[in-house]
This record gives C-alpha cells, structure tokens and sequence, in this order.
C-alpha cells in the first residue's frame, strides 16, 4: 500500500460493497448486456440471440430473502448464476445452490412441469460463475472461478476452475470498475464526494460498462442510496427484535424466579432471578458479536450489559477466531 492509500474502516467496506453491486446489479438488468456476458463465458455458442436470454434473478424486498446477483436461463437449456464477490463470504456456494433451487421451482411452476414427473430434456443444465474482485480477501488478484458440480462440501472452492478473461472484457471492464473503487474510497473516503469521484474516474474509459456507468450516474446512484436505506430497515428491524428478546427473556427468567419464591427466601429468589436474566443478557450479548451487526457500545445499550463486560465478550471472540 503507498502513502496515499490506508486501510479502509467498516463503514467504508460497506459503501464500497454496496457501489459495486449496485453497478453491476444495474448494468446486468439489460439483457443486450447479459448476452454479452454470455458470449464472454461461452464463445462455443455461436447461434445465440438475445431472443434466447430469460433474466431469472431473484429479487426480495425483504433484506433477509432470496436475493442473487445475476440469474439467467439460455434457450430453456442452461441455467447461469452469477454471483459477484466484493467480499470473500465462505457459505457462497451454499449460498448459489439455494438461489439454484428456487429459479429451478419457479422454472418448473412457469413452464407447468410437474417435478414429480419431469424429464431430463425438460430440465435445464446449471453453471456458477463467482466473480472475486482483488478486494475480496479471498485471494490478492482478481479472480473467476466456475463450477459446473458444487460437489459433497459446499465451502470446498477448489472444485471451481478458474476462467480465463478476455482482455477488455465485461468482466474484465468490471474488475477494472472496482479496481478503481478500492483506490477512490481508500484515498478519499466513503463520502458522497468520493463517489462521485468514482464515476468521474470511469468517464472516458472505453468499454461497455465505462459507457454505462457516464450515462446512467443518477440511476446507480439512486439505487446505491436504496440499498442503504433497505440495511438500515433490517438494522431497526434486528434492533427491535434483539430488544423483545431481551424483555422476554429477563420476564420469563423475573416468572421462574418468583414461582420459587414460595420454596426460597425472597432474597435469594431475586439474586436468582437477577443471575438468570444476566445469563440470557450474555447470551444475546455473545450472539451480537458472532453475527457482527453492532458495535460493543450499541451491543452494550441494547441488551443493558456495562460497556466493559461486553468488550470482553468481544476479546474471547477474537481469541478464538
């Protein structure tokens, strides 16, 4: 890294994560596009039309539902998932074989085929590509890789191949894209400024995805801010929930403690039940950190455990990871 750059924080991880996909979710809504990428991975094809490209993605209003990043069907025989990595997430192929199995069901439901009864002719073949761009940590270059069979292990990558780009590619021109992503938010922040620096860095370039990105600013930017604005509804909605859990558990361990009363001094029956309802805060408190959604300090406000307490939580987590 030279002087001009430095580690980038969470929330700049975020921003760069959600540029990405937001250009590449917005460029691949155009299926002259999707073919493009399909003639890239698969030049043996000669005798394909745009006519023969079905956009098959899952999409979900709901943050924690089915959501792929690109999914299309070829002349109702070859089933493509596309999964785009800004950050190197190990559950990707388990992830990309559920989102398999949904676009099949609703490939089946579209076409009136029973799945009791189907037939092999009637079933399209499958294939994953998973894009890692340089920045994913999953290796220190940009990488493709293919799987045609997710095999036994779904966290085993080493079944995937590694495809060979084409120099000036549409993959090639998107790794690029976020080449430059990573080097505007490493020097200049996660700013709305430094974003539009991105844009700004990308005019003038030649390519498909160059073009695409000067011409359509203000829609991917529309949809950069939405897809913030939908985190921070899943973040309220996890908040809440994280809150009536807190308030159930400390009732139900408040109802235990007070049925034993009659059996037990009062004022052991409390120190019960303050013991149990801080074992339920510890536990919803360990929970917080594994999934990584907050902070020590929000973790802290939310379950009502000191600060101290819960940054020790964190340290045992870190030593064990």
């Amino acid at each position: 890294m030279n002087g001009n750059t430095r580690e980038m924080s969470d929330e700049e991880q975020r921003v760069r994560y959600n540029i990405k996909d937001s250009i590449f979710v917005s460029f691949f809504k155009k299926p002259e596009n999707v073919l493009e990428l399909y003639r890239e991975t698969h030049p043996e094809d000669t005798t394909v039309s745009l006519e023969d490209i079905k956009l098959n993605s899952l999409e979900n209003v709901i943050v924690t539902g089915p959501v792929n990043d690109l999914g299309f069907i070829v002349k109702d025989k070859l089933l493509c998932l596309i999964e785009a990595q800004s950050y190197y997430l190990p559950s990707v192929l388990l992830r990309s074989f559920v989102y398999m199995l949904r676009t099949l069901e609703r490939f089946l439901r579209e076409k009136g085929i029973d799945i009791n009864y189907a037939k092999e002719s009637e079933v399209p073949e499958w294939v994953v590509y998973v894009i890692f761009t340089k920045g994913s940590r999953y290796s220190n270059r940009n990488e493709v890789l293919v799987f045609e069979d997710i095999g036994k292990n779904f966290f085993d990558l080493s079944v995937g191949k590694a495809l060979e780009m084409k120099d000036g590619g549409i993959i090639h021109q998107y790794l690029e894209v976020c080449d430059t992503i990573d080097n505007v938010i490493s020097r200049h922040g996660h700013g709305k400024d430094a974003i539009e620096k991105v844009f700004d860095s990308c005019c003038g370039r030649d390519g498909a995805i160059f073009d695409f990105i000067c011409r359509r600013r203000l829609e991917i930017m529309g949809l950069y801010e939405e897809m913030f604005d939908r985190e921070e509804v899943a973040r309220i909605r996890l908040k809440h929930q994280v809150q009536e859990a807190v308030q159930e558990a400390v009732k139900e361990a408040t109802e235990k403690a007070t049925r034993e009363a009659t059996e037990k001094a009062t004022q052991e029956a409390n120190e019960k039940a303050a013991r149990e309802a801080h074992e339920s805060r510890c536990i919803i408190a360990r929970q917080l950190i594994s999934d990584g959604y907050y902070s020590p300090e929000e973790i802290s406000k939310i379950v009502g455990l000191p600060l101290e307490e819960v940054e020790s939580f964190a340290s045992e987590t870190d030593s064990v990871s």
